[in-house]
Order: C-alpha cells, then sequence, then structure tokens
C-alpha cells in the first residue's frame, strides 16, 4: 500500500479557484500541525512546530499571490511571477518533508544555482 494519499478528483465549474480551495485548507496552521505530529509524532520541539507551521503557512500564501499577481498582467511577465509561485510552493513541501527545515533555515538565493 502506497504512503501516498489518493489524488483528489475535482468536478467543478472552476477548477483552479477548487484547487487553491484545497491548498488553503492544507495551509491552516491546524492542518500542518496534523500533518507534522502524522509525519514526525512527538519527536519535534514546541518552537521547531510553529517555525513550520508559519512558514508552511506564509509560502503558501506568497506563492498564491504570485499567482494571482501573475494572471494580472501580460505573457511578457507572468511567466516569471508563476516561477517565483512554483519556487514558494517548493519551499513549503522542503519545509514540511525535511525535519529541521524551516522558512529561515531555506537557502535564501535568487532563482536557480547551478553546483
Amino acid at each position: 500500500m502506497s504512503d501516498f494519499p489518493r489524488p483528489v478528483v475535482m468536478r467543478c465549474d472552476d477548477p483552479e479557484a477548487e484547487m487553491w480551495r484545497h491548498i488553503d485548507i492544507t495551509a491552516l496552521p491546524s492542518t500542518v500541525q496534523a500533518a507534522l505530529r502524522h509525519k514526525y509524532g512527538d519527536s519535534l520541539g514546541g518552537r521547531l512546530v510553529d517555525d513550520k507551521v508559519s512558514g508552511f503557512g506564509q509560502c503558501v500564501r506568497q506563492a498564491k499571490e504570485y499567482f494571482r499577481a501573475a494572471s494580472a498582467i501580460s505573457s511578457d511577465t507572468a511567466p516569471v511571477l508563476c516561477y517565483y509561485g512554483v519556487f514558494q510552493l517548493a519551499a513549503a513541501l522542503l519545509i514540511a518533508n525535511s525535519r529541521n527545515a524551516t522558512l529561515r533555515t531555506l537557502p535564501r538565493r535568487h532563482g536557480v544555482t547551478p553546483r
């Protein structure tokens, strides 16, 4: 049996709004705390959990703002904002899936840096 949740099937008039509704629910502090408890048990300290919850929510909110802004401007600039939106969602995933990662501990780089 897979550890991955079953995919969400969306049947609605506005799939983008429905997708963000699900993401917003995922970013609620109580949802993030429950997910962290499920993944790590009680092994994370309270301050680390608080930092992860806060950082996860901030990343999701920023991603949403980037995507909203991208939909309101020309296609010449919109891809840059979409890139940063995806970058913020990736940061949220790192915070959730890396034991000690918080918004403060993630590398602060502008763009992609080759190794």
